[in-house]
């Protein structure tokens, strides 16, 4: 696009705008939870119907129901490339994944480029094809495409829906084009809107019936109704109204910011999250979108104009430049100090200032000094510089917590005084302002000061600083890119300027002061949270508390604030920090380590009973659970008495919380860390030791006892009835000898021969009962052996008749 087509800024925000009114078709499709198929086509129809009443009432019936031949051929061709974009996209989304039909539709600008030039010779400008690459870059690492699995393309499933997003892209690609060919012809936009999406829901209609996708339940009507008006009829409108004088080309690379805005829709309304690569993605494609919006000016070649380089500046001014770099230097290192030492999250806000006054004057003042030479490194690093403040503010946003007026606000103040001051050092000609940067400390100051007289704006105060830091600090990157910042005066850079220009608009006239008035006054707007309690005071005196949450409208700071205390929230606060010593009932030393939850039951003595209610509350709960400890052995805290302990304590901290009017009420009370201490370790370990020992030999001797016992017992009746047995013996062999004599002595009265011939026997047999004897008859012959004799012996006769009875 040549320099007298260019844009101004009003056909671009009309194109931003209804890119992001196209970034919420995701959420009411959605919502609708029905078919997509059936959606895209009950759309189609409700788009139709609303484009041609709209057409009817604004261009006039006959041109609405009328239209031209060429109204009719560009309105049918647009609803044709609409339906092929619509049911293609769908399809995309039913057989590959995501990320790759997000990716695959959003390259329809590559298609555009070419296909606008064969259709009305329109070329597009080297930033736009730059800013393409660069968004299109950032939409792959936003989306996470998964063309690097060998696994996809091994799914016949995913390669045909990989080619339905493609054939989408070239929908979208031709949709572009042919709106910027619509508006070149002049066709009324309505009426051509009503005929493109008449052939469009005609289509869609036909494709839903064919894959069974047109009925959708009736909870889905107002859904899809939403997504006709505010996602489809108004943006198609405000690309129209912005397509007059924005090619078809850089329309394309403003269309890459759809998924930007989806994206941090996603995240506001459904909470969802980004991995650290998609945040990288998001950048990138908002840093493409901007840079083909803001180099819309530069040559066609790219090449920075030498002379640039080489300007020279006045010994004043470079005197007030070398100030203004020393003065970026001073903040750079206050903001590191202070957050180093101090921890606030507003003091890298200077550090971040200090890098913007760095960026911006450092290469250029070099550049000047060094006649031109080492101008490419300085570039870039210059570059580099603002590319790091604009991440650090990107990622600071929503995270400033605002402390009352302190050091940050002082170096704010110095910092602004001096800057003003050396700026008035300059020559008129060669004066630099810096607009942005003046905003975003004067704006840190005010959210300071906000802050200290009670004012609810302090925290849009800060995030206004934080954007208007980062804003410069884009500016200053896309200016580095086209090498604006080597200039002797970057301000007169065409990206810088432009990126300046909210600042320079607000800071005309009377505006200050009616934007200064204007966001005190919206400070008599306060918003109470759910849960929470909102406490009127007048001049720090407490009057009367809201009925819960809601808007509350007062009047503005100092007059009166209202402070909330949210009620529902179970809070906690730990009552020892670390692990401490404490000294238990038997003299022993124990770590304890524990938590108090609690909630707020009167919020008017929490929030005005004393200074620091949560330090109260931590230093009675830990003089509670010195004196429970002081009363218990170490043995019972750390082992059985635990939990009685833990309930003991939170009685007593209970009754003395409410002694002080502190306003709360403890729901639990936990002992997270029951330990000896290090230091005694050892020597609680030598007890323990000793007494395992003393237990191991009263277990010893009791396992002997338990065995010894029985077997003596055993043993000593064994005696007793052994004795018993013996004794039982010797009186029956009594008695039987006493029979057997009184038997003997009755028989021999009786027999007294017989008794005579059996006792001589009886006396024989006992006194040769030693002997051997043989008795055998006189005529049989007897083997006498000897002991050693190998041959029998006969027993003579007269020994024979001497063995005879």
């Amino acid at each position: 696009m040549s320099q007298s087509e260019r844009p101004s800024i009003r056909p671009v925000l009309l194109v931003l705008g209804a890119m992001f009114a196209f970034s919420m078709m995701a959420l009411f499709t959605r919502e609708a939870g029905a078919n997509v198929l059936g959606v895209a086509a009950w759309r189609a129809v409700i788009v139709a119907l609303i484009f041609g009443v709209w057409a009817v009432a604004k261009e006039g019936k006959d041109t609405a129901l009328k239209p031209s031949p060429t109204t009719w051929k560009l309105g049918a061709w647009l609803g044709l490339a609409l339906a092929i974009a619509s049911s293609t996209f769908v399809g995309g989304y039913a057989f590959t994944t995501v990320a790759n039909t997000i990716f695959l539709h959003n390259l329809a600008p590559i298609v555009v480029f070419p296909l606008a030039w064969w259709l009305f010779q329109e070329r597009s400008h080297a930033a736009a094809l730059s800013g393409a690459g660069i968004a299109l870059v950032g939409v792959a690492l936003l989306s996470g495409v998964s063309f690097f699995q060998v696994a996809h393309f091994a799914n016949a499933r995913f390669i045909i829906g990989d080619l339905l997003a493609i054939i989408s892209a070239l929908g979208y690609a031709a949709v572009l084009t042919l709106t910027r060919l619509t508006r070149r012809e002049n066709t009324p936009i309505l009426t051509t809107l009503f005929v493109s999406w008449s052939v469009a829901a005609v289509i869609l209609v036909a494709v839903a019936l064919v894959f069974g996708g047109l009925w959708i339940p009736g909870s889905a009507v107002l859904w899809i109704v939403g997504l006709a008006v505010v996602s489809t009829n108004i943006p198609f409108y405000l690309l129209n109204l912005g397509m007059r004088q924005v090619s078809a080309g850089m329309a394309a690379v403003l269309s890459l910011s759809e998924v930007v805005f989806a994206t941090l829709l996603g995240m506001i309304v459904y909470g969802e999250h980004l991995a650290p690569i998609g945040w990288i993605g998001a950048v990138l494609a908002g840093l493409g979108v901007l840079y083909a919006v803001s180099q819309h000016d530069r040559p066609a070649d790219g090449v920075i104009d030498a002379s640039v380089n080489t300007l020279t500046l006045n010994a004043q001014t470079q005197k007030a430049r070398l100030g203004r770099v020393f003065l970026g230097l001073l903040l750079l290192n206050s903001g590191v100090a202070i957050t180093l030492t101090t921890g606030g999250s507003t003091a890298p806000l200077l550090a971040i200032a200090g890098l913007l006054v760095l960026a911006r004057f450092g290469p250029g003042l070099t550049t000047v000094w060094l006649e031109g030479r080492f101008a490419r490194p300085l570039r870039w690093g210059g570059t580099a510089i603002a590319a790091m403040a604009a991440s650090a503010c990107f990622m600071r946003a929503g995270t400033l917590n605002i402390a009352p007026f302190s050091l940050v606000s002082l170096v704010a103040i110095l910092a602004l005084g001096a800057d003003a001051w050396l700026l008035r050092i300059e020559p008129k000609e060669e004066r630099d302002f810096q607009p942005m940067l003046t905003l975003g400390l004067a704006t840190l100051v005010a959210a300071h000061v906000a802050h200290g007289i009670g004012h609810g704006m302090h925290d849009v105060l800060a995030e206004i600083a934080n954007f208007a830091l980062g804003w410069a600090s884009i500016g200053l990157l896309l200016g580095g890119l086209g090498g604006g910042l080597l200039r002797a005066s970057p301000g007169e850079t065409g990206v810088i300027r432009w990126f300046e220009g909210v600042a320079w608009t607000l800071g005309r006239g009377r505006r200050p002061a009616l934007i200064a008035v204007s966001l005190w006054l919206a400070g008599a707007v306060r918003v109470v949270p759910t849960g929470s309690v909102g406490i009127i005071e007048r001049f720090g005196e407490p009057l009367s508390q809201t009925g819960g949450a809601g808007l509350v409208v007062r009047l503005p700071p100092p007059f009166e604030r209202v402070t909330t205390v949210d009620t529902s929230q179970v809070r906690r606060v730990s009552m020892i920090d670390g692990d401490q010593a404490f000294l238990t009932g038997d003299h022993s030393l124990i770590d304890l380590a524990g938590v108090v939850h609690y909630r707020v039951r009167d919020p008017e003595r929490y929030a005005y009973g004393v200074a620091a209610p949560e330090e109260v509350l931590a230093a009675t709960a830990r003089a509670a659970l010195i004196e429970i400890v002081i009363r218990r052995s170490q043995d019972a805290v750390l082992t059985t008495g635990r939990a009685e302990v833990e309930q003991a304590v939170l009685r007593l901290t209970q009754q003395r919380a409410e002694a002080l009017e502190l306003g709360v009420e403890i729901l639990a009370l936990n002992l997270n860390r029951t330990a000896v201490p290090a230091p005694v370790l050892a020597a609680f370990l030598d007890v323990i030791s000793a007494d395992e020992e003393r237990l191991t030999a009263i277990n010893t001797a009791e396992a002997y006892a338990a065995d010894a016992i029985p077997v003596a017992r055993g043993e000593a009746l064994a005696t007793v009835l052994r004795a018993q047995g013996e004794r039982a013996t010797i009186a029956a062999q009594s008695a039987g000898a006493s029979s057997w004599f009184t038997a003997v002595s009755d028989g021999g009265e009786r027999s007294p021969a017989l008794t005579r011939t059996r006792l001589t026997w009886e006396s024989l047999e006992k006194q040769l009962s030693a002997a051997k004897l043989v008795l055998a008859p006189s005529n049989v012959r007897v083997w006498w052996g000897r002991e050693n004799a190998r041959t029998p012996v006969d027993v003579p006769d007269k020994d024979r008749d001497r063995s005879e009875p």
